[in-house]
């Protein structure tokens, strides 16, 4: 097993771990089972911290905001095409191109959610056209990361707007797909732009799911 491999095993052996002691802290009553779910929040803290740069009491802080059954994320992301090229916008946490997204807010559908991520990321209205899928994160070449997610991927239509950076993207662009710029890989993978593209081609594509 390779290094990533063997990293993503890790990630997966503590985030499950972390899910039953959230859960469990949820619906314990007895308060000695409350505390062997703090035991147990607290152990999947010490050994995310071992393979991590954060400090033991940062992801513990992290760990127990959660509240409530643990379920995954969800993450939204809209792929805009024009002329066989695919709008991009540049993170400034790493310096890299994503699709348009990021996390669903509460109390709006995802289309929705889409629609305001790629106006605040990028400065274009869209209209959404497709739902194109929905992935586990786990399954796809992203570097190993907590929580668990799923990505729902859209096809949109810019209708309106202008390129304007924002507090998370420093640049906005339309790219080749057979020449695209570094991806900010934890975000969207150069499968998943080519997949995206398929469904543009062709729109009666089904949906895919995981």
């Amino acid at each position: 097993m390779d290094g990533q491999k063997q990293q993503l095993q890790w990630l997966q052996w503590v985030s499950e771990i972390q899910a039953i002691a959230q859960t469990g802290l949820t619906f314990a009553k007895d308060p000695f089972d409350k505390q062997r779910y703090e035991s147990l929040l607290q152990l999947a803290a010490q050994m995310m911290a071992a393979k991590s740069l954060d400090s033991f009491e940062t992801i513990l802080s992290l760990f127990q905001s959660q509240a409530g059954y643990a379920t995954p994320k969800i993450d939204v992301r809209g792929a805009a095409f024009k002329d066989d090229k695919v709008l991009l916008v540049k993170e400034r946490s790493d310096q890299r191109w994503t699709l348009p997204g990021g996390y669903a807010d509460v109390n709006c559908s995802p289309a929705f959610c889409v629609q305001k991520e790629f106006f605040e990321e990028s400065g274009f209205e869209v209209q959404v056209k497709k739902f194109i899928g929905l992935y586990d994160k786990l399954k796809h070449q992203h570097p190993p990361s907590w929580p668990h997610t799923y990505k729902c991927f859209f096809l949109c239509e810019i209708v309106g707007g202008v390129a304007k950076p924002s507090i998370e993207t420093s640049e906005i662009d339309f790219f080749s797909l057979a020449c695209l710029p570094e991806l900010s890989l934890p975000r969207v993978t150069q499968a998943q732009i080519m997949r995206c593209y398929a469904h543009a081609l062709n729109p009666e594509l089904p949906s895919d799911f995981e």
